[in-house]
């Protein structure tokens, strides 16, 4: 050394000082970024030199954001490796769409990705109690439904509707209120035992089983048409006079006049109108039977000859009470008996209405023997007679010195047993005394 030397010491810039990149990701929610350690880039470099944090890290669902106030892209290495740059990322943002019960959007809002759905206000639906939103982070657009529950208590009614007694009209007859799980199937049967009515399946509005609405409106609708029956106004003779087919519960219509019946008073119909219908009915006239009704009975006697009966004895007049039975008495007629048995004989009948009973007894003739006899009382030949008939007298016997001049007894109208005999004359002679010339002398 001779003198005095300043002396500077020298530094040699080291290369391997280190230096770091940080990144930071945007929050899910709020203003905030969040360094993520694990991205941290620790990186070296040449003391005093200038680097840069170089290109992004590509990461799913961010953007780099280069305009963050805070953002250190670059810088130079401090020795004492104390550098820091600063990558700053945006979360992308994509539509999330919110749902109502009926499929309509609900809200609309733009959601980070990554972020957990926001909650909105509940909605609501009849019938269903509300489930929450499905969760699910955001990756891209998202449509997102609500969770429904279906309530247990969901009103629904059940209606019975019958046809009124005239028209095409229906009127209710009865309902029941019922409550049962929202979108759940629901069957319902008719009613029985409904007196007067028969289910009618092929009404239109017939509604026997359906899906319960959330609103608590759906109501089954079971329809009952009236059974119909025959109202008939017969006359006594079970002839129809008038007849209506009438639903059941309608009014019976008033009677027609009653019928006249011969040998009856009328006593009215066995039901006057007014009365509601409830089955078939056949309706009759009452009719009080008369105790004057007329009838005969006829007497025939038996023909004088011949196998008839065609000789009218007796005829009576009777009165009697209608639709009795009535009886003939025999009547004694001289020379007749009754010929009980004859077929053609009519003893007892019903007295008819009308007066057309006629009963009819027959009667024989008595038979009686008519002798024939001459003069000497020697009989010739006996005839049968019936009564009041004539015997045919026999050509009678030729007696000399005798004129026949007829018969001594009775053979015409017989009426008993009788012996006729034969009436002669004796013949007598003129003597003539002549002369020679035939002159009468005496």
């Amino acid at each position: 050394v001779k003198g005095n030397v300043k002396v500077s010491p020298v530094f040699v810039a080291n290369t391997n000082t280190p230096y770091e990149v940080r990144h930071y990701l945007q929050d899910r929610r709020g203003p905030g970024y969040t360094e993520v350690d694990r991205m941290t880039d620790e990186l070296t470099g040449t003391t005093g030199s200038i680097v840069s944090a170089g290109s992004h890290k590509t990461i799913t669902g961010f953007v780099p954001n280069n305009t963050h106030p805070e953002r250190v892209h670059a810088g130079t290495i401090a020795a004492d490796g104390s550098l820091v740059l600063k990558v700053y990322y945006d979360r992308l943002t994509y539509s999330v769409t919110y749902k109502d019960a009926d499929g309509n959007d609900f809200l609309v809002v733009d959601e980070r990705y990554g972020s957990e759905p926001w909650t909105p206000t509940e909605p609501t639906r009849p019938g269903y109690d509300f489930g929450g939103w499905g969760s699910t982070p955001i990756t891209g657009g998202t449509i997102i439904h609500p969770n429904w529950t279906p309530r247990n208590d969901t009103a629904y009614r059940i209606e019975h509707w019958v046809q009124d007694v005239t028209g095409p009209g229906y009127t209710l007859h009865s309902f029941e209120d019922k409550t049962g799980t929202t979108a759940s199937n629901i069957v319902y049967e008719y009613l029985t035992g409904l007196t007067g009515f028969h289910n009618y399946i092929g009404h239109p509005s017939t509604i026997t089983s359906s899906t319960i609405s959330g609103s608590g409106t759906t109501v089954l609708r079971f329809y009952y048409n009236r059974n119909t029956y025959w109202i008939r106004y017969k006359g006594h003779g079970g002839n129809i006079i008038s007849e209506y087919e009438l639903r059941y519960g309608s009014t019976v219509p008033g009677p027609p006049a009653i019928p006249n019946r011969p040998g009856y008073d009328s006593g009215g119909w066995t039901s006057t109108g007014g009365a509601s219908v409830e089955g078939d009915e056949d309706i009759v006239p009452t009719y009080t039977a008369r105790n004057d009704t007329q009838y005969k009975i006829e007497h025939w006697g038996q023909d004088i000859t011949g196998s008839g009966y065609n000789t009218p004895l007796l005829t009576e007049d009777k009165t009697g009470t209608t639709d009795t039975e009535a009886t003939a008495a025999s009547v004694g007629f001289t020379g007749f008996n009754r010929n009980e048995g004859y077929t053609s004989e009519i003893v007892s009948g019903n007295i008819d209405g009308d007066g057309s009973l006629v009963l009819k007894l027959y009667y024989d003739r008595e038979v009686y023997n008519i002798v024939f006899n001459d003069k000497d009382a020697n009989e010739i030949v006996t005839r049968t007679v019936r009564y009041g008939g004539n015997a045919t007298p026999p050509t009678p016997p030729a007696v000399t010195g005798y004129t026949f001049t007829g018969w001594n007894g009775d053979y015409i109208g017989v009426t008993n047993d009788t012996t006729v005999t034969a009436q002669y004359s004796k013949d007598t002679y003129t003597v003539r005394y002549l002369d020679h010339d035939d002159y009468v002398i005496s």
